[in-house]
């Protein structure tokens, strides 16, 4: 009985340690992330991940980094008292599978009493257990942001080719930006390709939008006749002239047209 007490002892003494070192490591629902979703062969990006310390006056831990098993890059951070750090590394996929993993590979701690303790890989290991996940990397041959299997195997686009239909829209706002098919040029059929409609300010996938406002026509200013004289005179006669600034939407003249719109008609004049 005697060992029994002592035993139970012995383990509630050193429960406590248990405890405050379980709440150390990573946040395992942020896993391993990156900066660019997905990533694409040879193309860099940022490798995140979190790291928190709920119990420790202050943690201070080095986080290396790892493609299948190869250690690609490592920060160090300090993570005060129930706080969470974000951490990044740089990494250049290839083509391929991968499983990228991080794990602690050194720690301090300082406890409430200000003591400071080295964790052993070991202790690491089992209060802060490695993250890892796994992806497939692909080429993105013609940079639209889709990879090359993807666009073969899902979307029947050109991998080699940016625009699959020469409409003036890139594959991945085709798909994901404007919803329009990235394998035909005029998705709705109107006559006007999905590239002009955009920059038209038309929806591309509505057969009978409207086309926008035409830009309005240039004013004009004009002398007008009131009293005496005929118009477009230079009579002195200022009680009989005013001068009018008259919208020319409808009739504008070819000077006008010229240098102020060129969306305007000519003046059309009745010489019968």
């Amino acid at each position: 009985m005697f060992r029994s007490v002592f035993a139970l002892f012995g383990f509630l003494a050193f429960m406590p340690f248990i405890i405050e070192a379980a709440t150390i490591g990573f946040v395992s629902s942020s896993g391993v992330w990156f900066s660019a979703d997905p990533p694409f062969s040879g193309v860099a990006v940022k490798t995140y991940s979190v790291v928190l310390n709920n119990e420790y006056k202050q943690l201070t831990a080095t986080i290396a980094f790892a493609d299948n098993g190869q250690e690609f890059g490592r920060t160090t951070i300090v993570v005060p008292q129930e706080e969470a750090r974000q951490i990044q590394v740089i990494w250049t996929p290839t083509y391929g599978k991968h499983t990228i993993a991080a794990k602690f590979v050194s720690a301090f701690v300082i406890d409430s009493s200000g003591n400071t303790k080295q964790l052993s890989q070991s202790e690491m290991d089992s209060f802060a257990p490695p993250i890892s996940q796994s992806i497939d990397i692909d080429n993105d041959s013609d940079k639209d942001g889709i990879g090359d299997h993807t666009e073969i195997s899902t979307y029947g686009t050109a991998p080699l080719k940016a625009d699959t239909d020469d409409d003036g829209l890139n594959d991945y706002d085709e798909i994901f930006k404007y919803k329009t098919d990235p394998k035909k040029a005029n998705t709705d059929g109107d006559g006007m390709n999905d590239g002009d409609e955009v920059r038209a300010g038309r929806n591309p996938l509505v057969q009978d939008d409207p086309p926008p406002p035409p830009a309005p026509c240039c004013s004009r200013k004009r002398k007008t006749a009131t009293a005496t004289g005929s118009a477009e005179t230079n009579s002195t006669n200022t009680n009989s002239i005013t001068n009018s600034t008259e919208p020319t939407t409808k009739n504008c003249s070819r000077i006008c047209c010229k240098e102020k719109s060129s969306s305007c008609e000519p003046s059309q004049t009745n010489h019968g």
